[in-house]
């Protein structure tokens, strides 16, 4: 049997060497470490000589943010293993009664008074070591469902609020229209929501002279809209090995919320960090949010959540249906 060529033995120890140097810088990191194996058949499909190594580190970090964390020889066995949850955790949630989340944080506020709650049922853990997790859904709890269901459907009509005021949101090109005004930021005041006129007009009319229809189809999308300030979320999160656990926010999370945060988006919970009936707590100094997401589950989750809040509201759906979640969240809650 012949002997490959001297030079792809080379460039082979190389790429081994250059794996084992990648893994090492990343050791020391919030990132995810991510196993030898996957290492050498990323810097497989590389052209030599390969870029310097702050590079690779960039595209390496990058590539793992945007992976599901369950995948097979992703992550490094031992990370993975070491920097997953607890097994009791998982099954203290899967038997705790509905509600659980809500009751974890009673008494737990953001104002920080008081304890994890009352009675034997409330029992508080902390997580012995560092979990990354990534998340599989994230609601805002802080606000009635429909509310969120009347902003989501004025979005999708090209609607936007600004304080008091309507506006409708850049869908299209073209210019002014009658009884309207485009501020500098390219948006058209619609209509005052205290009943006003327009800005442009002065007073007195009180319809809306805007394009209620949906956006054409070659329309830019709509810019998302981040989530109220203050408000609170919860989260489904996953583990290495595919357990998920609920997650409250006691206190606002930087980088944490509806229209900022991506489903794949990995976070790293910090040890010491408080679990409550099988519900991870989170404020500022448990957790860091390391970015990412997983681009067909982020856009199966955005295209149902309309249908997911009219269902919990109680409302019928919508005709455009579409309410299910082609995401691991769709299993978890």
């Amino acid at each position: 049997m012949s002997q490959p060529p001297p030079h792809r033995e080379k460039d082979a120890a190389m790429s081994s060497a250059i794996a084992r140097q990648l893994q090492t810088s990343l050791s020391t990191t919030s990132t995810p470490l991510p196993s030898l194996a996957w290492l050498h058949s990323l810097l497989s499909t590389r052209s030599q000589p390969l870029p310097p190594l702050a590079s690779l580190l960039a595209t390496v970090r990058a590539r793992l943010l945007a992976a599901d964390l369950t995948s097979k020889n992703l992550l490094d066995d031992g990370y993975a293993q070491s920097h997953s949850f607890p097994p009791q955790l998982a099954q203290t949630q899967a038997t705790a009664p509905a509600g659980a989340a809500g009751a974890a944080g009673s008494g737990r506020g953001r104002g920080g008074g008081g304890g994890a709650g009352t009675g034997g049922a409330s029992r508080e853990t902390r997580l012995s070591h560092d979990v990354i997790v990534q998340v599989l859904d994230i609601q805002d709890i802080s606000r009635p469902r429909w509310e969120q269901v009347e902003q989501l459907e004025a979005l999708a009509r090209g609607e936007g609020t600004r304080g008091r005021e309507v506006i409708r949101l850049p869908v299209g090109g073209g210019g002014e229209e009658d009884g309207e005004e485009e501020d500098g930021g390219g948006a058209v005041v619609v209509q005052d929501q205290g009943g006003r006129g327009g800005r442009g007009g002065g007073g007195g009319g009180g319809g809306q002279g805007a394009n209620d229809g949906p956006p054409t189809s070659n329309a830019p999308a709509a810019p998302r809209q981040p989530g109220p300030r203050g408000a609170t979320h919860s989260l489904l999160l996953q583990d290495p090995q595919g357990q998920t656990l609920r997650a409250l926010e006691l206190k606002p999370v930087p980088r944490l919320g509806l229209g900022s945060t991506h489903i794949g988006e990995k976070m790293l919970l910090k040890a010491g960090t408080p679990v409550a009936r099988g519900v991870v707590l989170l404020d500022p100094a448990s957790c860091v949010v390391l970015g990412g997401k997983v681009e067909a589950w982020h856009r199966a989750w955005a295209e149902g959540r309309l249908e997911r809040l009219r269902r919990d509201a109680g409302a019928p759906p919508s005709s455009s249906g579409g309410g299910g979640m082609m995401t691991p969240a769709a299993t978890g809650g």
